[in-house]
């Protein structure tokens, strides 16, 4: 009998999160013959491996392949090519899943008539300055519109697509130069033929943030980077946020020969107390993000800019 969902999570050293991965999608209120989950290793220099092997003696539906190429796209094609259910789940080995994720997802999928669905992440940490970067990633002023939206509703692209399987068979798979970013790639190549996406609020789970700023930094600096590739190929859903930290990084510079700018920084120093002061819940986290907002924004407009310097976006 065939499953019904293949689960599909790409993982790289996850030995600190991966149990908790998978026990989340066990512990779903969904019958475990009906899904498969796969797990795509891309050659993990610590315990994960060992941790998945583990877990597949107690559990059949559970299947383990290697990624020699190491990348996250290339670990998605992997697990589509060997899936064999109707729908592709795609979950984080960072992400922990509300116990009707599954269960939801087909329930919107087929009520909304869409492609794809997606759910809102919460973003979590158990360190003061990872929980201070959470608090952030959950608001309007970090964060993208699936962690904090309260309307369901069609979008253009989401976080950990639920798709009909049909749909790669359609728009092809992950294009793999998207080292970052391919979710949204993928998710633009569809919106823009025509499919559906829809995001949905009863659609849950957590996610654990980085909790450095030096991890922060370059996870923003990647995703800068690679969506100034993805507008580049999609203009039409580029949005004045995503345009905003490569004008910051853009006014940082200029006001070196342009001192009349500085205006312009006084007044984002301000959204920056401003934002601060609003999301913090200690006075140590108010402290903590006034470092994060602007380390979240810099990376990612200098990844932008790196992006359109080096040449990349007009290949």
């Amino acid at each position: 009998m065939k499953p019904e969902i293949s689960i599909i999570i790409p993982a790289r050293n996850e030995e600190k999160f991966i149990e908790k991965t998978i026990n989340s999608i066990l512990n779903n209120n969904y019958p475990k013959n009906k899904y498969e989950i796969l797990v795509i290793d891309s050659m993990s220099s610590d315990k994960t491996k060992e941790i998945v092997k583990k877990l597949q003696k107690k559990h059949k539906n559970i299947f383990l392949f290697e990624n020699k190429k190491k990348t996250t796209p290339s670990a998605f094609n992997i697990g589509i090519k060997k899936a064999r259910g109707k729908f592709i789940a795609i979950i984080s080995g960072h992400a922990e899943l509300e116990k009707n994720y599954l269960k939801n997802c087909l329930k919107c999928i087929n009520k909304s008539n869409a492609d794809c669905v997606s759910g809102l992440q919460y973003s979590t940490s158990n360190t003061k300055l990872g929980k201070a970067i959470a608090d952030i990633m959950n608001s309007r002023f970090g964060g993208s519109e699936f962690h904090y939206s309260k309307k369901d509703k069609y979008v253009n692209t989401g976080y950990m697509g639920f798709y009909k399987k049909a749909v790669f068979h359609q728009i092809g798979l992950f294009d793999e130069k998207f080292v970052r970013s391919q979710d949204a790639e993928l998710n633009y190549r569809l919106a823009s033929r025509g499919g559906k996406i829809f995001l949905s609020s009863k659609i849950k789970s957590a996610y654990h943030n980085r909790e450095t700023l030096r991890g922060l930094f370059k996870q923003f600096y990647g995703y800068g980077f690679y969506k100034a590739l993805v507008y580049k190929r999609y203009p039409q859903f580029l949005t004045l946020k995503q345009i905003a930290p490569l004008l910051l990084v853009l006014t940082l510079i200029l006001r070196i020969i342009i001192p009349k700018l500085s205006f312009l920084l006084v007044a984002y120093l301000v959204f920056v107390i401003f934002s601060s002061l609003i999301l913090s819940k200690t006075i140590p986290n108010f402290f903590y993000s006034l470092l994060i907002l602007p380390a979240m924004h810099i990376s990612y407009g200098l990844g932008s800019l790196i992006a359109i310097l080096t040449g990349k976006i007009f290949k």
